[in-house]
């Protein structure tokens, strides 16, 4: 059983509420059926045809996100299934205005692997592609631990002494500190941290997920994660849904 798995059933035994009403799997071939869907794809964007269903999940999350309702939504399902498809078509749709969009990507590791390395990465590219200032400004005041792990945004000096400054920092320090970051930034956008491939992720990044959905302050923050399961979950191909409650 991988580190996900194990996740999922972390989430069902300690929040069996929020599991049945915001944990969401996908199984079966969702790179076309060719059925008619409620929603008009575009000719450039033949997937949409018969992911209606999967579409409007997405986007009832994005919804409640908006209205300060964090959300956090795991697409799970085979290699080459779609999960990544999905979900660009899904961020296709909204207006840059609306949203605030950070990406990151797990990979493979041999021997240990790198703590946070999906989250690191999202982080790094947000700061691209907002307003770095911004961005370095509120990792410095709400979450410096994460910031001295993405040297290349500030001066060499300026980075060592950061580094210096947090000697006696311990790890679980991290997990408070992103949440306070999200929280902050989500508070002038809605924001959208897409994980990709988690099942190549560290326990740590799933304790951070696990703080982020226990979390009682309002964020407008919508978390989408993929990840492969060891074994395909019980439920109609091409459709969202959600685990029977015992």
């Amino acid at each position: 059983m991988n580190e996900y798995d194990h996740l999922l059933l972390d989430f069902e035994k300690q929040f069996p509420d929020w599991y049945r009403d915001y944990y969401a799997v996908i199984s079966g071939d969702m790179r076309g059926s060719g059925s008619h869907s409620a929603v008009s794809p575009s000719a450039a964007n033949p997937f949409a045809v018969g992911r209606a269903a999967e579409l409007q999940r997405l986007d009832e999350a994005l919804r409640k996100a908006q209205q300060g309702q964090r959300q956090l939504v795991l697409v799970t399902g085979e290699p080459g299934i779609g999960k990544t498809t999905l979900i660009q078509t899904f961020l296709a749709t909204l207006a840059k205005s609306q949203v605030l969009v950070a990406s990151g990507q797990a990979v493979e590791q041999a021997g240990v692997r790198e703590p946070y390395l999906a989250v690191l990465d999202a982080l790094g590219r947000l700061a691209r592609i907002a307003d770095p200032q911004q961005v370095v400004g509120m990792l410095r005041r709400d979450a410096p631990s994460w910031l001295a792990q993405m040297p290349w945004l500030l001066e060499p000096a300026d980075a060592a002494a950061l580094r210096r400054s947090l000697s006696d920092v311990q790890p679980e320090r991290m997990l408070r500190e992103l949440a306070v970051f999200l929280e902050e930034l989500s508070s002038t956008a809605t924001l959208i941290l897409v994980l990709e491939d988690l099942h190549w992720s560290d326990p740590s990044t799933v304790q951070l997920l696990l703080m982020l959905a226990q979390r009682s302050e309002p964020a407008r923050l919508l978390v989408i994660g993929t990840y492969r399961p060891r074994q395909k979950p019980a439920c109609k191909s091409t459709q969202f849904c959600a685990p029977s409650r015992p």
